[in-house]
C-alpha cells in the first residue's frame, strides 16, 4: 500500500544538481572513481587518465585470462563488476542519479578482475614478471600521488578538523571532567 503512494513522489523527483551521462562519461567515471579517484578529490586530468588506462589494460587481460581458465567465474565477475555501473547509466537514462558512490560494491570486483590481469602478466614467458612489476608499480604510483590530496591538502578534507577539537580539548578540560 505504500508503494501506490511513495511511487509518484519518488518517479517525480529530480536532482538538479545530477546531470544525464552518456555512456563514455559514465565509464570514464566508472575507472576513474575506481582507480585514482575522480577530480573533485584532488586527481589531475593526467593522472586521471594513468589510472583509467591502467586499471582498464589490466581489467582487460584479466578477464580474457579468466575467460580462458573458468568462462563461469569470469562471466560472473563481469556481471558483478561492470553490471552495478551498468544498471545506474541505464536507469540514469530515465531519472539522472549516477554518482560515483552507488559504485563501491563493484570496485572489489573490479580490483579482483585487474589482479588476475597482473597475475596473467607473470605467465608470460621472459618480460611477464617485469610486466606485472612495471605496472603494478605504475598503478600504485598514480594511487599514492592521487592520495596526497586526500592526505596533506586541507581543501579536500571531508571531516572536521579532529586534531584542532583534540587540542582545545586538552588545554580546556579540567581533570574529572567528561566530555560527550
Amino acid at each position: 500500500p505504500w508503494a501506490w503512494y511513495i511511487g509518484p513522489l519518488l518517479a517525480g523527483h529530480s536532482k538538479a544538481w545530477i546531470s544525464p551521462l552518456g555512456a563514455g562519461e559514465t565509464v570514464w567515471r566508472t575507472l576513474s572513481a575506481a582507480s585514482v579517484g575522480t577530480q573533485a578529490a584532488g586527481a589531475t586530468w593526467r593522472l586521471q587518465l594513468v589510472g583509467v588506462s591502467l586499471l582498464t589494460l589490466l581489467i582487460g587481460i584479466g578477464t580474457w585470462a579468466l575467460f580462458r581458465r573458468d568462462r563461469s567465474a569470469a562471466l560472473w565477475l563481469l556481471a558483478a563488476g561492470l553490471g552495478p555501473p551498468l544498471e545506474l547509466w541505464l536507469l540514469s537514462l530515465l531519472r539522472p542519479a549516477f554518482t560515483e558512490q552507488y559504485l563501491m560494491g563493484s570496485l572489489p570486483v573490479m580490483l579482483i578482475l585487474a589482479a588476475c590481469g597482473v597475475w596473467a602478466l607473470t605467465r608470460i614467458r621472459g618480460a611477464g614478471v617485469w610486466l606485472s612489476r612495471i605496472a603494478t608499480a605504475g598503478w600504485i604510483v598514480a594511487v599514492l600521488l592521487a592520495l596526497q590530496n586526500y592526505f596533506f591538502n586541507p581543501a579536500y578534507a571531508k571531516s572536521p578538523n579532529w586534531r584542532g577539537v583534540a587540542a582545545y580539548l586538552q588545554e580546556t578540560v579540567r581533570p574529572g571532567e567528561v566530555v560527550v
